[in-house]
């Protein structure tokens, strides 16, 4: 049995283990997650582009009130200050968010989760399943299951 070419043993044997197929989970929800971004860049305007930005960045943070400048934005979002700030002010009048000078606070997740953004939950119910396998799993115990 040669294993001297790049090949481990566990591969050679096709046993894999529990984290590379997490990471393989993993991998593939961040690339359904790319696809998608990408797809919205191309296919939806600056409005749902900087809805669903908003909606991911409240998923990883965790709180409505996000300390996020208009010009930090526009470079997530490939455009310039002046057309997030446009954009942030429709999205303003249509009381889904509040801002002020450095902070966006999301006010009305629920109507910001509008069509064009429901591929932000989706991407959001991919990830928490992959977290609760995970979790079943004991590869990532939340902090609640840990001793």
């Amino acid at each position: 049995m040669d294993l001297g070419r790049g090949r481990s043993f566990a591969k050679h044997f096709g046993i894999r283990s529990a984290p590379a197929i997490d990471l393989e989970r993993y991998a593939a929800i961040r690339g359904m997650q790319v696809a998608q971004t990408a797809a919205c860049n191309r296919l939806h305007g600056i409005e749902q582009r900087l809805a669903r930005w908003l909606l991911m960045t409240q998923d990883r943070v965790g709180s409505a009130s996000l300390p996020i400048t208009h010009d930090f934005l526009a470079t997530m979002l490939g455009t310039d200050r002046p057309t997030v700030s446009l954009a942030a002010r429709v999205l303003q009048k249509k009381k889904l968010i509040e801002y002020i000078r450095g902070a966006v606070k999301i006010v009305n997740r629920k109507a910001l989760e509008s069509p064009p953004a429901n591929a932000t939950r989706l991407s959001a119910v991919r990830w928490r399943a992959w977290l609760e396998i995970s979790r079943q799993a004991s590869l990532f115990p939340s902090p609640a299951d840990r001793p």
